[in-house]
């Protein structure tokens, strides 16, 4: 059978169908094969009512009464009668589905699937699932429970993708029986048999492993790239010590053990001749910018030129502040390019650029469109690169012999790392510079909102300085907008420097803003996550998150990033009406590792890696934090077929890889 044929040729499949199965992107028998079930309803072992009120159940009962329809509300449909066995009795209740009157008959005996609900000593289910058919019953064990698709009902769906698997019983598997065998994989009939309608779980366990393993050969195939860049060659670069340490006494602190000895495995990729590509992973405030910094200052002096990418123009402009001053010392010229240049400042740094007269560059997303050109480009690092899409990293590295440095403040647990920047060489600092005290963070309700005010007030009279992030810019008068909260600081609490800054600002006003707040003149600043990542003042020892429970955990730990920034106790204040586990453990835990693997866990992987900025969903059947050994397991098969082992199957992921992701896997590039 083909597989790719369209979908009306199904059997019970017409053209009003086929556009409702097109809408949720299913437009091939291949594609319904592959629309896996979300859950499982388990018809396998019968229970008894009382038995239903922990999880959902089948149980074989005794319709009590005669059914009764009424109709309520705008012709709103109620059905209600009661059902019994040896264990208890219970209410039925179906809602909007008044045809389900004229299936029950008082006295028959009929198979009911859902959760009983007890109150007020009364069982009840709601919208249940009834079946008078044991044959069914006892024939389909596991009955698949799908996503919904508008206007396909779920027993449609089951009933094409039967017709879709025996269709394709005697098509060819893919897969080499010696494959197979090796990893206990079953075939492809039974793999989609056993995932779709399994006679037992462990054979739809098996069968997930087989999609999920494929899936994961696939993403690899797709990281895989054109060109091995640890076989790639580069200048030598060279570094004394009189100039090491020119550079290291103008910092006016001392560096950390793990900061130096992330500077030491940079020294050693530029001095080894091999291109550098290398992740730097590390929390909130640890230094990794000083260590891009010593990277830029060790291809000027050798005559190379470097740029550094941020996600934000408030990110970029406080870099290139401090590297402008920073670098003047020894003679580097650096520059700054954002979307908001004027036309002629832009044309004018764009051809020092070319000159050769500007040695460092930053800037944002304007680095990788338009007419740019360097005249000795060595060195491309981009800062919190778990905010650029996988396209928008690869365009910054166009060239094959770039030494690339990706800094990252969102931790990903090692040994995922390993595997997913398998062509980086992966660093981490782990220690914070001497000095830095932990940030006390407390989740506080309305009722203590005067109390935090009063205490930021105390704060501000010492010198200190706050921010305040809303989730809102506007909005209704009970929001926690920007607009709103500052309105209340100004007005209500009596806070005179008080300003705001957002995303909807131009570009002029809020640089204003932010060097107003940088040398003191405004007291709170209440903002949007505009100030997110990688902001630095130092004197700011306060920050307060509007309706915290609307973020997700490494969002807010950013964000509580933005003050503990100097040797003064800083605090932070999560503010939610939501009782709220997430917060819970910000409130207790400070290590960004941790909260970075738990906040994975529930986000999955697709964001972290850059895929939802480029159109690639998150991974059906695998989660990349939770199957970290089939991660592995697969990725040693990936190596084994990259030795000659499996051809067959190395064909196969990268024929998939191509046909899935056709039309971006010349941009896909984790670095």
């Amino acid at each position: 059978m083909n597989l790719l044929k369209p979908l009306r040729y199904l059997k019970g499949i017409g053209e009003k169908r086929e556009q409702l199965f097109n809408a949720k992107g299913i437009y091939t028998p291949q594609d319904l094969l592959f629309y896996f079930p979300r859950s499982f309803k388990d018809y396998s072992v019968v229970k008894k009512i009382k038995d239903a009120e922990q999880e959902e159940a089948l149980c074989l009962v005794t319709i009590k009464t005669k059914p009764s329809l009424s109709y309520h509300n705008k012709g709103r449909s109620l059905v209600k009668f009661k059902i019994c066995d040896e264990s208890d009795e219970a209410q039925v209740f179906f809602f909007n589905m008044p045809f389900i009157s004229k299936k029950i008959i008082k006295g028959e005996k009929i198979y009911i699937f859902g959760k009983a609900k007890k109150q007020d000593n009364i069982f009840t289910f709601s919208n249940p699932t009834i079946e008078t058919d044991a044959e069914i019953i006892k024939n389909n064990p596991y009955v698949p429970v799908y996503p919904n698709i508008f206007g396909i009902s779920q027993r449609m769906i089951i009933k094409v993708i039967k017709t879709a698997l025996y269709d394709i019983k005697d098509n060819e598997d893919y897969l080499k029986e010696e494959f197979k065998s090796e990893f206990n994989l079953p075939d492809i009939y039974n793999a989609h048999k056993s995932i779709h309608f399994p006679d037992t779980m462990d054979k739809c366990s098996l069968a997930k492993k087989r999609f999920s393993l494929e899936e994961l050969l696939v993403f690899l195939c797709m990281l895989d790239d054109q060109v091995d860049i640890k076989k790639a060659t580069n200048v030598k670069l060279k570094i004394n010590q009189i100039q090491e340490k020119a550079f290291f006494d103008s910092m006016g602190f001392t560096l950390t053990s793990a900061q130096k000895n992330v500077i030491s495995e940079i020294k050693m990729d530029h001095s080894s001749g091999k291109v550098m590509n290398r992740l730097i992973q590390g929390d909130v405030g640890c230094g990794k910018t000083i260590v891009a910094f010593y990277a830029m200052y060790l291809n000027f002096l050798n005559g190379y030129q470097s740029v550094m990418m941020a996600p934000t123009e408030v990110l970029a402009k406080q870099h290139f502040n401090h590297a402008k001053l920073f670098f003047e010392n020894f003679g580097a010229r650096a520059a700054l390019i954002t979307g908001s240049d004027r036309k002629s400042q832009r044309q004018q740094t764009l051809e020092a650029l070319k000159n050769g007269e500007v040695h460092i560059i930053f800037g944002t997303h304007a680095l990788i469109y338009g007419d740019i050109e360097y005249k000795n480009l060595n060195l491309a690092i981009t800062d919190e690169q778990h905010r650029f899409g996988v396209s928008q990293r690869a365009k910054i590295s166009y060239n094959g012999n770039l030494n690339m440095l990706v800094m990252s403040a969102t931790p990903i647990p090692r040994t995922l790392a390993l595997v997913i920047y398998s062509n980086m060489d992966v660093s981490i600092i782990d220690r914070m510079p001497k000095g830095r005290i932990p940030i006390k963070t407390h989740v506080v309700n309305e009722t203590k909102r005067k109390d935090m005010y009063y205490y930021i007030k105390s704060h501000i009279k010492k010198g200190r300085q706050a921010y305040v992030v809303c989730p809102l810019i506007e909005g209704e008068e009970d929001q926690k907008s920007v607009i709103n909260i500052s309105k209340e600081l100004i007005d209500d609490f009596g806070f005179e420097r008080c300003e705001i800054i957002h995303g909807k600002m131009k570009q002029e006003e809020k640089t204003r803003v932010m060097t107003d707040f940088n040398s003191g003149k405004i007291d709170i600043l209440v903002a949007t996550t505009v100030i997110e990542v990688g902001v630095n003042v130092p004197n700011a020892t306060v920050m307060v998150v509007e309706d915290a429970h609307m973020f997700g955990m490494s969002t807010l730990h950013q964000l509580r990033g933005r003050v503990g920034r100097a040797d003064i106790q800083s605090y932070c204040f999560l503010v939610s009406e939501s009782k709220n586990e997430r917060l819970n453990v910000l409130e207790n835990e400070t290590d960004g590792f941790i909260i970075a693997e738990m906040d994975l866990n529930q986000r999955g992987p697709g964001q972290f890696l850059g895929f939802k900025q480029h159109g690639i969903s998150d991974f059906y059947m695998s989660n990349m934090i939770k199957d970290m050994s089939l991660l592995n397991e697969a990725k040693e098969i990936f190596d084994r077929m990259k030795n000659g082992e499996f051809v067959n199957e190395l064909n196969m992921a990268k024929k998939s890889a191509i046909k899935k992701y056709e039309n971006i896997l010349k941009d896909i590039a984790l670095n």
